[in-house]
């Protein structure tokens, strides 16, 4: 069976019910330009991020005969939470489709761009429109020659640094993307450190960094 699902932080969440379909628009990134004595020319450029776009509806009761599986049911309240913290959290997550792989990649990492829910009158079911858009971990690269050299020494701590002092501000994924490459990978900093609440860090901390 064919099922749409999200994992957050080691929660993997399946949609209650199957939308009727998944609309994916992959839009161009090119610019045209004028030439002298070219006229207009075409300047090819990477596709923009791909946008997903699911409209369903969270049911009320596990007995609704478009329940994919009712021991996975939850109240419509379980993923408007779910959502909703992603997006507070400004954070991706994976999302997938069983007996459906992703053309690029074994997994597909969106953010939520976009989220509305509304009830009818006459039903407790809740109807709900999530806009996704597809998410690339990065590295920022400096261009200026100042920030060139702040790069440059950024990654000579990263290479030699062990330990890193929390500062205000900071937080977990900030930190992990600075010496780890990769925001995501704040859990190895957290299990590393005993960090019981990722989301609890104070200054004046002194976490190690993971090689």
């Amino acid at each position: 069976m064919i099922k749409f699902f999200f994992t957050y932080e080691g929660q993997k969440v399946a949609l209650p019910v199957n939308p009727p379909s998944l609309t994916i628009t992959k839009a161009g990134n090119n610019q045209d330009m004028e030439i002298v004595k070219l006229g207009q020319i075409n300047i090819l450029r990477d596709a923009k991020l791909a946008e997903f776009s699911i409209e369903s509806f969270f049911p009320a009761s596990p007995g609704s005969p478009y329940v994919t599986a009712q021991s996975e049911w939850q109240p419509p309240s379980f993923y408007i939470s779910f959502f909703e913290k992603i997006m507070g959290a400004k954070k991706p997550m994976e999302f997938g489709v069983s007996e459906l792989e992703w053309p690029s990649q074994t997994k597909k990492y969106v953010s939520v761009e976009g989220f509305v829910y509304q009830r009818e009158s006459g039903s407790d079911d809740v109807l709900y429109t999530l806009m996704l858009k597809e998410y690339i971990p990065y590295q920022a690269t400096a261009t200026s020659s100042g920030a060139q050299a702040n790069a440059s020494e950024r990654l000579v701590t990263k290479a030699t640094q062990k330990t890193y002092t929390v500062k205000s501000g900071d937080t977990l994924w900030a930190i992990s993307k600075q010496f780890l490459g990769d925001g995501a990978r704040y859990m190895e900093i957290a299990t590393l450190n005993n960090i019981k609440n990722p989301n609890l860090i104070y200054p004046g901390q002194v976490f190690q960094i993971p090689n």
